[in-house]
């Protein structure tokens, strides 16, 4: 079915949302490695045309600025273990980030579809 103009809004952020969340989900769940998920995150994000919400771009927006921080390289890390993260922690965070966007896309839809 063709979804009413109402209810427009979590169909579009659907399709934003599902490219993203496919990719964290694949990192988190170890489908991917953390040099992949970076490659993967950094392109999409940096040729990101779509208009997201403000939350969605703000979460993605913290999200890559750890996506920069990551390195696989053991004695960087450990030189500036301020500055840089490892596969490890970059999981949490992905992890963490998942499940914000999980309660972003809840919200959208139980915004669109209140009366």
């Amino acid at each position: 079915p063709v979804p009413k103009k109402s209810d427009a809004f979590p169909y579009k952020f659907l399709k934003e949302f599902n490219v993203y969340t496919e990719l964290v989900r694949d990192f988190v769940e170890n489908r991917s490695s953390g040099k992949q998920f970076v490659a993967a995150f950094s392109k999409q994000f940096e040729q990101e045309e779509n208009d997201l919400s403000e939350d969605m771009f703000d979460l993605l927006d913290w999200l890559s600025e750890e996506v920069r921080a990551f390195t696989d390289d053991p004695s960087l890390k450990n030189a500036k273990p301020d500055r840089y993260i490892d596969e490890a922690t970059l999981r949490e965070v992905a992890a963490s980030a998942l499940l914000e966007m999980d309660a972003l896309r809840q919200s959208a839809f139980q915004t669109s579809s209140a009366p």
